[in-house]
């Protein structure tokens, strides 16, 4: 049964594939802009399994790549989505950032469809350390050279994300529009930063 809320999730996060493992310009724009109607959408159909998921109830869905895919997607992206604003957003992201080692170590990142790839790697993009983040550099650089056409295209975008989230723990060591919903005390150089328009993804 879990098996097929995974497969649910993948279907309903990335959609059709095109032969470039593309998902579709509608899907990209859900996943990066935000949209109240999407988010109530995920809230209805899997608000439910996070209350279970920071305990391992679908760990059991990484017995497959595709399976890990929608794994990582439910503890990196959902949370995201579901508790815009609050420190839950990062609640699970250890376990996805645990995921995604897994899966770059069994090279499931490069044999899965590109925008599948895509959110494996994003938890190296929200981690607070540098070695993550210039760990997600080199794979998205990877996956750059070896793609042409709407693949190339979205990992030249997907890389210059990386190369700013990266600038930003390097310069910080953590991102600063988080202070607040983690309740840390923001620096005078992050609280400029931020004032300045610094991004807040």
């Amino acid at each position: 049964m879990t098996e097929v809320i995974a497969n649910g999730l993948l279907n309903f996060w990335f959609g059709a594939l095109d032969s470039d493992g593309v998902a579709s310009a509608a899907k990209q724009k859900q996943w990066f802009v935000k949209d109240d109607a999407f988010d109530k959408s995920i809230k209805s159909q899997y608000g439910s399994l996070m209350e279970l998921a920071p305990m391992g109830a679908y760990d059991r869905w990484s017995l497959t790549p595709e399976g890990r895919v929608a794994l990582i997607v439910l503890l990196d992206q959902l949370p995201r989505n579901l508790y815009r604003g609050n420190a839950r957003s990062f609640y699970t992201d250890a376990k996805a950032q645990f995921q995604n080692r897994k899966a770059v170590e069994a090279g499931e990142h490069l044999s899965l469809p590109l925008s599948y790839a895509y959110f494996v790697l994003m938890p190296l993009m929200h981690a607070e350390h540098i070695e993550a983040q210039d760990e997600c550099v080199r794979h998205f650089t990877q996956l750059r050279d070896r793609e042409s056409g709407r693949g190339r295209i979205m990992m030249e975008n997907a890389l210059t994300f990386a190369h700013t989230h990266r600038d930003i723990i390097a310069r910080f060591g953590r991102f600063p529009h988080r202070n607040f919903e983690m309740n840390r005390e923001s620096s005078a150089a992050e609280i400029e930063f931020l004032a300045n328009g610094g991004p807040t993804f």
